[in-house]
């Protein structure tokens, strides 16, 4: 990852002088996201307390954000961004012939600061990187589950509000974007978490010994408009 910004920063340095100055400019985008949980290899059942090993696949989710374009200096802008995403992961755990499937989806209101570099910015075709900070506050959390068990029958349900997450989250997002015909936006972004969104101050002593750093992952892609 330190090898990846430091190109992307390279990369912002060299396009700087040459490309033209940014205007003021506001938007809005929507689009897909596809995340999961990075950190360590065990993670337990966060609905139930209790240790278990599981791996984390993509989820896919939806993001809304609103934009604010402010040119600072040439090429350099500032970005403000807020809005609403989802993130999560789906996990499935087995033990002989029980299995537990689980989808996991938390709703964040977020909001982030990203110092952009226009590479190209025509009057009918843009391109732009970005990079910055992003913070986002739990506004819902939930969890869907099958379960089979080991006579066989299933169990299926949704867990809400569990009481082992963390309220805060924040991390670095690193991206691009094309503007076509001054108006239509395409943007396509990696994010990743700081810190454990589990609060394992919650957990039980066991649970607690067993667990493992879990953040948040995410690759999004988005369309909008930008006037």
């Amino acid at each position: 990852m330190r090898c990846a910004l430091l190109a992307l920063a390279g990369i912002l340095f060299v396009l700087a002088p040459a490309a033209p100055a940014q205007d003021v400019r506001a938007g809005l985008r929507l689009g897909r996201t596809s995340s999961t949980f990075g950190g360590g290899e065990a993670h337990f059942f966060i609905t139930s307390n209790h240790f278990r090993h599981g791996v984390f696949e993509r989820a896919s989710g939806i993001e809304g954000m609103g934009f604010l374009r402010l040119p600072v200096v040439a090429s350099v802008g500032l970005q403000w961004e807020f809005g609403y995403g989802r993130r999560g992961a789906r996990q499935i755990l087995a033990n002989g012939a029980r299995r537990d499937e689980l989808e996991y989806q938390f709703g964040y209101a977020q909001t982030a600061l990203l110092l952009r570099v226009a590479a190209v910015d025509g009057p009918r075709f843009g391109l732009g990187a970005h990079i910055g900070p992003y913070a986002g506050y739990m506004t819902s959390n939930s969890v869907a589950f099958e379960q089979m068990r080991f006579d066989g029958e299933v169990n299926a349900g949704t867990a809400d509000d569990l009481e082992t997450l963390r309220d805060i989250d924040a991390g670095l997002i690193l991206g691009a974007d094309v503007t076509l015909s001054r108006w239509f936006v395409l943007d396509a972004r990696f994010s990743f978490g700081f810190s454990d969104f589990v609060d394992a101050d919650r957990l039980n002593s066991f649970a607690r010994s067993q667990h493992s750093a879990l953040r948040n992952t995410s690759f999004v892609l988005s369309a909008g408009i930008a006037i």
